[in-house]
């Protein structure tokens, strides 16, 4: 589950995309203010997770947060990660293997006050890269 949420924030982080308001006239807005994004609600719990997903990346040691990030921020493959670290690949698969345990344990109090809304569970698009 912390997996699937770390990969929510990280599809969020794609989605939002800058634009100047200067460049564009009144007559073409960059976009719909009524279009139907998410309900200010869920848009309040994305938010929320959002930051529990921040904090307990801020509270990983370095050597485990340096991997996820690594891996899932800026989409280096394993191989890569450890070119980059200096260390063996699968240093690099246990420490993210380990990065993801503690963020499941800290995740888990999140996750488990959105009970109220169903856990789809892994998207089909969705693997463990372990």
């Amino acid at each position: 589950m912390a997996l699937n949420i770390c990969y929510d924030e990280l599809r969020k982080l794609k989605r939002r995309g800058e634009f100047s308001l200067d460049e564009h006239d009144d007559d073409s807005a960059p976009f719909d203010l009524e279009a139907g994004g998410p309900a200010p609600d869920a848009q309040l719990v994305e938010d929320e997770r959002a930051e529990a997903v921040r904090r307990a990346l801020v509270e990983l040691a370095e050597p485990y947060r340096v991997v996820v990030v690594l891996r899932h921020y800026e989409g280096l493959k394993f191989r890569e990660i450890g070119d980059v670290l200096g260390i063996p690949e699968g240093t690099v698969k246990s420490r993210m293997s380990e990065a993801l345990s503690q963020l499941s344990r800290m995740l888990n109090p999140v996750i488990s006050e959105d009970s109220d809304q169903p856990n789809p569970g892994p998207r089909s698009n969705e693997r463990l890269l372990i």
